[in-house]
């Protein structure tokens, strides 16, 4: 104490705490998880809860096309992919990776991740699939399509959680504490 006064001391900074009135935005803190939260301290966690959220306005979207303005099933599902892709970038971007990588860059290598791991992960399902299923011979080869979709999301979830994590928000450009 100076003459009286007490002195000021800053409190410990919260992780919840913004550096602005809006979650997510510059200076906030809202996103960051570094630690102390369980299982969203683990941004493969993260990744799965964005995938939960991009995949309900995903299929949203992909039904409003169908049913309501009666597109038809390409452009429907096509259109609904990508409402919901945008909606994996900004999620990922800010509440999986917490990266301040520029979008421009950080869109491109997004846009080549999501082609990539569906082209490779589909392909490599449908050929894994129908392979074991010869062998096996536990199902009829009618539902080869059946199963290799659930293998190739398996496979795509992976595939595209590692190139997002790695070369879309590599952890180099993490967002660093102040």
């Amino acid at each position: 104490m100076v003459h009286g006064s007490p002195k000021y001391e800053p409190e410990e900074p919260s992780p919840w705490s913004t550096g602005s009135r809006f979650p997510g935005s510059r200076g906030s803190n809202l996103c960051r998880f570094e630690g102390g939260l369980g299982v969203l301290g683990h941004s493969f966690v993260r990744f799965l809860l964005v995938g939960v959220v991009n995949t309900i306005v995903g299929l949203s979207f992909m039904y409003l096309f169908l049913l309501v303005f009666q597109f038809n099933y390409w452009a429907s599902t096509f259109m609904g992919n990508a409402i919901g892709a945008v909606v994996s970038y900004f999620l990922n971007k800010r509440f999986t990776f917490q990266s301040n990588v520029p979008m421009g860059s950080s869109m491109i290598r997004f846009v080549l991740v999501i082609v990539g791991c569906y082209l490779l992960s589909y392909k490599v399902g449908l050929d894994m699939t129908g392979w074991i299923l010869a062998k096996v011979n536990f199902l009829p080869n009618d539902y080869i399509d059946e199963v290799a979709v659930l293998v190739g999301s398996g496979l795509y979830t992976i595939t595209n959680y590692a190139g997002q994590r790695f070369f879309v928000f590599p952890k180099k450009d993490k967002i660093k504490e102040d």
